[in-house]
C-alpha cells in the first residue's frame, strides 16, 4: 500500500508540467509522421465506361443489364500528398470521378466464346489514370471485375392488340377501332423477347362521339403482365387510333318472298322474332333507312315453313348489329291454300276525281262484281266495306271513254279477274250568252265520304298499264306500287 501511495504521489506531483510534456510529445510525433510519410487515401466513386460497346451490335450482341452496370456502385482508393488530398476533400463527388475513370473494354472479349455461352461474361474492371493529377495514384478498386450478360439480339413481328378504356354515353357504341400502324417489329435480347405477351395500343374513348383520331403510345407488356417496353426497342413507338363511336337505333324488320309458292296456296302471315333489331352506324345512315328488309327463298314451299336467318347478310351498308346482339332471326311464314269471293259494290260507292256536270255515266247497272282471291284466312274475314273503287275522270278529252276502276284491297289480296270498267261520256260544255248567269254553273260532283281524302290535283294520276290494267295499291301502301314479290 505504502509503494501504491508513492506513485500516486509521484504522478500527481507537478501535473501541469507532466501535461505540458505529453502535449510536445504528440505534436512532435505528427510532425515526424508527416516528414516520414506525407501520402494520405481518399475514396472516389466513378461512373462505370462502357468502351467500343458498339462492336457488340455487329455481332448480333447486346448487353441486358447494361443500365444496372452504369448505375453500380464502384469504389476506388486514390492516394496522394496529404496537402493534395485535402484540397480535395471539398469537391463534390462529380468533380472527384474527374480524377479518373473505370471502365470495361469489349475489345477485350472473345465472341467464339460468347456466341457459345451467350450469358454471364466476368470482366476486370480497368482503371484509367489520363485524369489523374500528379502526384496522384489510385490504390484499389472494389470490385475488381464485374458480371456483364450477354444476350443475342432478336427480332419479332407483332400485330398490336388494341385496349379500348373509358365509357361512351347511353346508346352509344365504339365500332372496331382501326391503327394507322397495325403490327410492330420488336428488337432486343432474345431472353426477354421470348417472354413477351403482345404489344398493346391503350385507346381511351371517353366523350367521344362520331369519329375521332386519338395518338396512342405503343407498349410491351410481358407473360407477367409487367411493362417492359423500356428493354426492347420498337419500331414504332406511337400511332394513330381512329375511333368511331355511333349512336343506336331501333329497325323494324320486313320479309320480301323469293319465288312462288306451291300451285293454290298463298302466305297469310309472316312474323318475325324479334320484330326489331338495334342497331348503329353514323346519323346520316340511320336516318337514310326506314327498315331492314330480309329476303327468303320459299320457292316451292306449301305448308308453314320457319326460316333462319342471319341479319348482317341484309343490314344495309354502313349499318351493325348493336353490341353482342345475336344476328340470327326467325321467320315465321304460314301457308294457306287460296279461296275466292265476289263482292258487290254500289255504284254509288265508286269514288271519282275530275267528275262535273258535263261527265255522264252510262250503260252500268247499279252493282259493280268485283271477285278478289287471297289467303283463306283473309279471306273469309273480308266484307264488301274493304274493297274500295275508285274512277278517275281528270284530263279526258270530249267523248266516250271506257275507264278502268282503280280498286283498293286489303294487303294479300288481289283481283281474280280483269278490273271492272265504266262507260264514260264527257259532253262538250254549252258556249254561254251574254244573258247566262255565271252563277248556275255547278259545281264538280264531291267525292263520296267513305273514302278517304284524295291526293291534290297536283299529285300524279294513278298509273294505267299497256292494257288498261289498273295498278292496284294495298291499303297500307300510301300510293307505293306493289312490286313482283311480296313485301311484308
Amino acid at each position: 500500500m505504502a509503494r501504491i501511495r508513492q506513485f500516486f504521489s509521484w504522478l500527481f506531483s507537478d501535473i501541469h508540467w507532466k501535461i505540458l510534456s505529453l502535449l510536445v510529445a504528440l505534436v512532435l510525433w505528427f510532425v515526424g509522421m508527416n516528414i516520414s510519410d506525407p501520402y494520405q487515401n481518399i475514396h472516389v466513386t466513378p461512373r462505370l465506361q462502357l468502351d467500343n460497346i458498339e462492336i457488340l451490335s455487329h455481332e448480333r450482341i447486346m448487353v441486358i443489364n447494361e443500365y444496372a452496370l452504369r448505375e453500380m456502385n464502384i469504389q476506388v482508393v486514390v492516394r496522394g500528398l496529404r496537402s493534395d488530398i485535402d484540397r480535395l476533400r471539398g469537391a463534390t463527388p462529380a468533380q472527384l470521378a474527374q480524377i479518373l475513370e473505370v471502365s470495361i473494354d469489349f475489345r477485350t472479349v472473345d465472341f467464339d466464346e460468347v456466341h457459345e455461352t451467350e450469358g454471364i461474361l466476368t470482366l476486370p474492371l480497368r482503371v484509367s489514370s489520363n485524369f489523374l493529377a500528379a502526384g496522384f495514384e489510385h490504390v484499389s478498386i472494389n470490385p475488381p471485375e464485374i458480371e456483364v450478360q450477354l444476350d443475342a439480339i432478336s427480332m419479332e413481328n407483332q400485330q398490336v392488340v388494341i385496349v379500348k378504356q373509358g365509357t361512351t354515353s347511353l346508346n352509344f357504341e365504339v365500332q372496331p377501332i382501326s391503327l394507322a400502324n397495325s403490327r410492330a417489329t420488336m428488337t432486343g435480347p432474345r431472353s426477354i423477347l421470348e417472354t413477351v405477351d403482345s404489344i398493346r395500343a391503350h385507346v381511351d374513348v371517353t366523350g367521344i362521339h362520331g369519329e375521332e383520331d386519338v395518338p396512342v403510345q405503343l407498349r410491351v407488356f410481358d407473360i407477367y403482365e409487367n411493362d417492359i417496353t423500356n428493354q426492347i426497342r420498337l419500331s414504332v413507338t406511337e400511332t394513330t387510333a381512329t375511333v368511331r363511336v355511333w349512336p343506336m337505333h331501333q329497325m323494324d324488320i320486313r320479309v320480301r318472298g323469293v319465288g312462288s309458292l306451291a300451285s293454290g296456296t298463298a302466305v297469310a302471315r309472316v312474323e318475325t322474332i324479334p320484330t326489331v333489331a338495334r342497331v348503329v352506324g353514323t346519323e346520316d345512315m340511320l336516318y337514310q333507312h326506314e327498315y331492314i328488309l330480309v329476303e327468303v327463298d320459299w320457292a316451292g314451299a306449301s305448308e308453314d315453313t320457319v326460316f333462319r336467318v342471319d341479319l348482317t347478310d341484309s343490314l344495309p351498308y354502313g349499318l351493325y348489329l348493336y353490341g353482342d346482339d345475336s344476328p340470327e332471326i326467325d321467320i315465321y311464314v304460314t301457308i294457306e291454300p287460296i279461296d275466292t269471293r265476289t263482292f258487290n259494290i254500289p255504284r254509288g260507292e265508286v269514288r271519282t276525281w275530275g267528275a262535273t256536270a258535263l261527265h255522264e255515266i252510262i250503260g252500268q247497272g247499279s252493282q259493280i262484281l268485283v271477285s278478289v282471291s287471297g289467303p283463306r284466312s283473309v279471306i273469309s274475314n273480308m266484307t264488301a266495306a274493304n274493297v274500295g273503287l275508285g274512277l278517275d275522270l281528270r284530263g279526258l278529252p270530249i267523248g266516250i271513254h271506257t275507264v278502268p276502276l282503280l280498286v283498293t284491297l286489303p294487303s294479300d289480296v288481289w283481283l281474280t279477274t280483269v278490273a271492272p270498267v265504266m262507260m264514260v261520256q264527257i259532253h262538250a260544255p254549252a258556249v254561254p250568252s251574254a244573258d247566262d248567269d255565271y252563277d248556275d254553273i255547278p259545281e264538280p260532283t264531291p267525292p263520296p265520304s267513305w273514302l278517304p281524302e284524295y291526293p291534290d290535283e297536283s299529285d300524279e294520276v294513278p298509273i294505267i298499264d299497256d292494257e288498261n290494267y289498273p295498278v292496284y295499291l294495298d291499303e297500307d301502301s300510301e300510293g307505293e306500287l306493289q312490286d313482283e314479290d311480296d313485301d311484308v
